[in-house]
């Protein structure tokens, strides 16, 4: 009778399992989105990110969502640049958004209007560009910047 128990008690025990399996699998796979976390500075809503292809696809994905598109590549060269410090500031010369872009990609989601951004590359080359954002859509724009990191 104690063995009877005993197998009673690990089917149900292993039902029990896997019946949880697909809780933990669908968590699993909201974690491991290779979509970078939505940020925010003073309003406004943007993405950092681009590294490796998965998360270049998903950022691509949903550029239709943000207004400005900033890319960060190498000044003569055709190497995306990481860990940008980005500034962008409104026509009136006011900070919206202060931020390092931990891959090449920065996505940020500003009304209408004229900004200058500056950014800065890791290997101290900075660059600041006047943008129009005209609104929906993403305008796209790269931004090339000297980096002495590179050989």
């Amino acid at each position: 009778m104690a063995i009877g128990a005993f197998k009673r008690g690990a089917l149900a025990a292993s039902i029990w399992a896997v019946s949880l399996a697909p809780a933990f699998a669908v968590e699993d796979n909201e974690d491991s989105s290779p979509l970078p976390a939505v940020q925010s500075f003073n309003g406004v809503s943007y993405l950092a990110g681009g590294i490796g292809l998965d998360e270049r696809e998903a950022m691509h994905a949903v550029r239709h969502d943000y207004s400005l598109w900033l890319a960060f590549a190498s000044k003569g060269g055709s190497a995306y640049i990481a860990d940008t410090e980005v500034v962008i500031r409104d026509g009136k010369g006011h900070i919206v958004l202060d931020t390092q872009a931990d891959g090449p990609w920065l996505m940020a989601n500003l009304p209408a209007g004229q900004y200058r951004v500056t950014a800065r590359s890791p290997g101290g080359g900075a660059v600041t560009q006047k943008i129009i954002v005209r609104g929906k859509g993403a305008q796209r724009q790269v931004m090339h910047l000297r980096d002495d990191t590179r050989g």
